[in-house]
């Protein structure tokens, strides 16, 4: 944990503000020190870690003292979270601890809006559209000021324009108030409507709307500082951010009851409500405090809206992406159909939709043709981006009177020539498709891949007995598809891959399925994007992991530690170990070698659960007796080299050499092929998603151990629980009834024949 990532805070809290021989001072105070994180530094974060020291209820104003300054001329108010930004920066720059005052404001019930007004802003009435642009941005944008009475509270009152040209002594004698609660010299004289006194019969429902206008107010302003009503705090001017409001906008209809005189008569004689544009969003402003209701011009300014809060507040949000893909040449005839009548409202047949789909691919491949003309330019390009790659074009040479790109095939031939003693491994599930067409029993697949993944010879003999005793013959012709390529008892040691398929390559064919229909530079462009792609996340995904072992490595490695847990270890006293599983398995081991009897731990260079137990008896560290290839060090390194971004082809440089023609089209009969072709015992491709592995949740409690059908809150618990015997009792008297009523109809129909 970096300090340097912390700010601390110092809460001063249970006192009050005194103001004694012109200085002020906090008394009967108690202290707490939080530590809270520099990129969480907000305002209900610092009332949460508040919280944590005493019980937070009722108004409270959060003061924070400028350094070097003392508490009559160094307060400054907490308003929101640019104010806690703005006070952690003085504090970190300056590396020391920041002192918050906690000072409770008592609300009486009984205040008039006058006196409530004081505490924040208040809402622009109706009657004021009459007055000046100017008088109504001075009313939108109100100045909070701090002032100290001769009892020493801070009162924040809001100045007019004439309080800000000459200041108000702080010191002199409190400006009175006339009986009625109107205040006569008092800056909001200009712009407060008094309240009236009602004598007349409504007097109850004026004092309810006079209530009801009062806790409307106070919700508003707890809504324009981010926090609850309860938690509402006041606001000071150097704490107000500034915002362009449009006043010539008339925004949405929102409306608005923050004051009890808000209500007038329409021409039918009914009550109704102004509107207010207060719920309206202000793009200008420094941050975005959004809220339930809120108006957006279009979606694009919401968006723009939630990323420069984003980048203001440093919080990452995800947007969800649209995932069709409509520039897909797989795209199913019955998907296109379904399109236009959605998207265009029009009911086309399927021979239409196969005939749009025909014209668009033969436009694409008309326009791609052009690409085997650049194969030249193209290598010029990678050779220049990618500087130490190896880029050859080649061509038939079968075809003499012009130059015809060549197709690629296969590379069985150049891997045999050019490396000749690499080892070839064969994929163990094909030697087993061939070998089942023979011996079909389902019986002998375990068996068969028990001998393919059998790590010994002797491990393999064993298994191929085993083998014997239910197909002599099958056994036979296993051993002429020469093991030595599939079955890891004859795999060369070296290689740390233990893989007896091909399930790697397989990946990569699948992954690059649509890529292989394209001409030759959009295929190619399109794998070196993939291979792009994937290297820059497998180079992020590597910077998160934690300690010396891939993760995927340190699974494996979990699992031969719990079978370490049941063998029986005996040490020779140096690098020897004899080492029992269960009852008639018994292995030696060599920790000096790094070899186990059981040949695992060679092939794979992960220490097996004989070597594992061998390690722990001698209390020696596993990591040293991990091969090196599976170290998150050894991850990097192969992922070390990126691949450079290449240039658009208006960008590459022209080739001298002859532009070559692309290769001759030949369509194949019939339709082609979309998926692989299954062998004659392998299961057909399901329609539905297996739910084998998922976990069944009851909808009542949501727990796993059983369903709803089960579950103790289940009312029906016990008219469902034994259904089962109801339904084979009614069909069973079913069946009785109507073997009964044909036997009755047979006796009738005898009888008739009979008279």
């Amino acid at each position: 944990m970096d300090p340097s990532d912390f700010l601390p805070v110092r809460f001063h809290y249970g006192g009050e503000f005194m103001f004694s021989r012109g200085q002020l001072h906090y008394v009967a105070e108690r202290t707490a020190l939080s530590y809270i994180e520099l990129d969480k530094i907000s305002l209900p974060e610092i009332i949460g870690f508040l919280s944590d020291h005493m019980p937070v209820s009722g108004l409270l104003h959060l003061h924070w003292l400028y350094p070097g300054k003392q508490l009559s001329d160094g307060l400054r108010f907490l308003l929101d979270d640019n104010a806690c930004i703005e006070m952690a920066n003085h504090m970190s720059n300056n590396g020391q601890v920041a002192e918050i005052y906690v000072e409770h404001v008592a609300i009486d019930e009984g205040q008039d809006d006058n006196q409530i007004a004081d505490w924040g802003y208040d809402m622009v009435e109706a009657d004021d559209e009459a007055k000046s642009d100017s008088e109504a941005e001075a009313e939108l944008h109100p100045t909070v000021v701090l002032c100290i009475d001769k009892k020493g509270k801070l009162k924040p009152r809001r100045a007019s324009s004439q309080i800000l040209e000459k200041p108000e002594d702080v010191d002199g004698p409190e400006t009175n108030s006339n009986p009625e609660g109107q205040v006569s010299n008092s800056s909001d004289s200009d712009y407060r409507q008094p309240i009236e006194q009602n004598s007349s019969g409504d007097d109850e429902e004026a004092e309810q709307l006079r209530k009801f206008a009062k806790e409307i107010k106070r919700n508003i302003r707890a809504r324009k500082l981010g926090v609850h009503s309860s938690q509402a705090v006041e606001i000071l001017d150097d704490a107000l951010v500034p915002e362009n409001i449009n006043l010539e906008d008339d925004g949405s209809p929102y409306y608005n009851s923050s004051d009890d005189y808000s209500y007038e008569e329409n021409s039918e004689g009914e009550t109704i409500r102004w509107k207010s544009t207060n719920n309206r969003f202000h793009k200008n402003a420094s941050v975005h405090v959004f809220s339930l209701g809120m108006a957006f011009r279009s979606s694009r300014q919401f968006k723009k809206a939630l990323v420069k809060y984003g980048l203001t507040t440093h919080r990452h949000i995800i947007f969800p992406k649209d995932e069709r893909d409509k520039d897909n040449p797989t795209w199913k005839v019955e998907h296109i159909k379904k399109s236009v009548l959605k998207d265009m409202l029009a009911d086309v047949s399927i021979s239409k939709c196969k005939r749009a789909k025909a014209l668009v691919l033969q436009e694409a491949l008309d326009k791609t043709r052009g690409e085997y003309s650049r194969v030249y330019d193209y290598q010029l390009e990678l050779l220049r981006s990618n500087p130490g790659s190896t880029v050859v074009v080649t061509l038939n040479p079968d075809i003499l009177d012009k130059k015809v790109f060549e197709r690629f095939y296969g590379l069985l031939k150049a891997v045999a020539e050019l490396i000749p003693r690499v080892e070839h491994r064969m994929c163990a599930r094909h030697i087993y498709a061939n070998w089942r067409k023979k011996y079909t029993n389902q019986k002998l697949q375990k068996k068969f891949w028990n001998c393919a993944k059998s790590s010994c010879r002797e491990l393999f003999n064993y298994n191929r007995a085993k083998l014997a005793q239910d197909t002599p013959q099958g056994a036979k012709d296993m051993i002429t598809t020469a093991p030595e390529h599939w079955s890891r008892a004859f795999f060369q040691l070296g290689s740390n891959c233990d893989s007896v398929d091909n399930n790697m390559c397989e990946s990569f064919n699948n992954s690059i399925m649509d890529s292989r229909f394209f001409p030759v530079i959009s295929m190619n462009e399109a794998i070196r994007c993939k291979v792009m792609v994937r290297i820059a996340n497998n180079r992020t995904k590597a910077d998160k992991w934690q300690g010396t072992i891939c993760p995927n490595i340190f699974k494996k490695l979990k699992l031969n530690i719990e079978r370490s847990g049941q063998c029986y270890v005996l040490w020779n006293g140096q690098h020897g170990f004899e080492v029992q599983e269960k009852e008639k398995k018994k292995y030696t081991v060599n920790l000096g070698q790094k070899t186990c009897s059981r040949r695992y731990w060679q092939l794979l260079g992960l220490p097996c659960c004989h070597a594992i137990s061998a390690i722990y008896k001698a209390s020696k560290q596993l990591d040293d007796y991990i091969a090196s290839s599976f170290s998150i060090s050894e991850y990097m390194n192969t992922y070390q080299h990126c691949l450079q971004p290449v240039e658009g082809q208006d960008k590459w440089p022209v080739s001298d050499m002859t532009k070559p023609h692309p290769p001759a089209y030949v369509k194949m009969p019939g339709r082609p092929k979309t998926q692989r072709t299954r062998e004659p015992t392998e299961k057909p491709k399901g329609a539905k998603v297996s739910k084998v592995g998922i976990k069944m949740r009851c909808k009542l409690c949501h727990q796993t151990s059983h369903n709803s059908r089960t579950c103790a809150r289940n009312k029906e618990d016990g008219s469902k629980r034994n259904g089962y015997i109801r339904r084979d009792a009614t069909r069973k008297r079913k069946q009785s009834e109507a073997t009964t009523s044909a036997a009755a109809t047979s006796f009738t129909m005898g009888d008739v024949g009979t008279q």
